[in-house]
């Protein structure tokens, strides 16, 4: 590859990167999942980066592929135990959920208040269409 295409995709990742951890967190991952989702879905976009005509839409897609198949493996593990059930720190999917050990009553679903964030800082982002 070019010095020109790695100086293109360095701009892109640079301007990109942060809209698609929000993506990923609206798709349904975790604020810590997110950020592992959108490397994934950067490095299957830098890899390619020359046959790809609209980057930003292959990395959403790319990002969406990455969590489904993280979720669908949870979903996997969880069967292969049959006996198993969920603790009350793991969800129905297997996935671990913040909260207060002390307070289990007391969770809170991150996304929901994320959600209620105004995206300030973000290129061309606002409350109602931020992509």
């Amino acid at each position: 590859m070019s010095g020109l295409e790695w100086a293109m995709f360095e701009d892109f990742y640079r301007d990109e990167f942060k809209p698609l951890i929000w993506f990923a967190v609206r798709a349904g991952a975790s604020a810590a999942e997110a950020e592992d989702v959108a490397q994934e879905a950067m490095k299957a976009t830098w890899a390619r980066w020359s046959e790809i005509d609209n980057p930003r839409a292959y990395a959403r897609t790319a990002a969406l592929r990455v969590l489904y198949r993280a979720h669908g493996r949870a979903k996997r593990e969880q069967a292969a135990a049959p006996g198993r059930t969920a603790t009350p720190r793991t969800n129905s999917k297997g996935l671990r959920r913040p909260g207060c050990e002390k307070h289990p009553g007391r969770q809170i679903d991150l996304r929901v208040r994320l959600y209620k964030l105004p995206l300030i800082g973000l290129p061309g982002a606002c409350v109602r269409c931020p992509w």
